[in-house]
């Protein structure tokens, strides 16, 4: 018992952690709990929802659901998440495609993040800013539904490092932090 409580202790995770067990950590945040359920809460039926009405009846620009116009969030959100439901069409159903829109997001909010933070304290702090958000139960859950609002995360990680990027960078962060902003809206 002794030896085995010593191993235990001894197995330690380096930080700042090797990019492939990152990658690892954020895929395994992402991916399970994706595909096959039905939508599982009211957000979750509202923005599958919203994707069959654009992929149904062509209202792209103004989401709608059930012939309504759905003003909460952009559409942005929701172009994204019927354009991975029209690519996944062939083998998934368009609620299980739509969601796969929410890992390609929050993949993009975990790399934006660690980008933002490198760039404005190094290494180890950018690899601590994605470790940080993959620890965040309350965005794991949502993370995983059709939801408009990681969209919305997703453009504001954008800006985020837009604004990190400034003081190096400053033209390339001038679009990119208008790109992250005009997303958001």
């Amino acid at each position: 018992m002794k030896r085995f409580a010593h191993r235990l202790v001894s197995l330690r995770l380096s930080l700042p952690p090797a990019p492939a067990l990152l990658l690892a950590l954020a895929l395994a945040y992402t991916l399970p709990g994706l595909l096959g359920h039905d939508p599982w809460k009211t957000e979750d039926a509202i923005g599958t929802g919203i994707v069959h009405q654009m992929l149904r009846h062509g209202e792209w620009l103004v989401p709608s659901l059930a012939g309504e116009p759905f003003l909460e969030d952009g559409p942005l959100y929701y172009w994204v998440a019927a354009g991975f439901a029209w690519l996944g069409s062939p083998v998934l159903e368009p609620h299980n495609g739509a969601r796969l829109a929410s890992a390609a997001l929050m993949l993009l909010v975990l790399v934006l993040a660690r980008m933002a933070a490198r760039e404005l304290y190094g290494k180890p702090e950018g690899d601590a800013a994605a470790l940080a958000l993959l620890g965040s139960l309350g965005l794991f859950l949502h993370a995983h539904e059709t939801l408009g609002e990681v969209g919305m995360l997703a453009a504001h990680a954008l800006a985020l490092f837009a604004v990190a990027l400034a003081r190096r960078r400053p033209a390339l962060a001038g679009v990119l932090l208008g790109a992250g902003w005009g997303a958001a809206l």
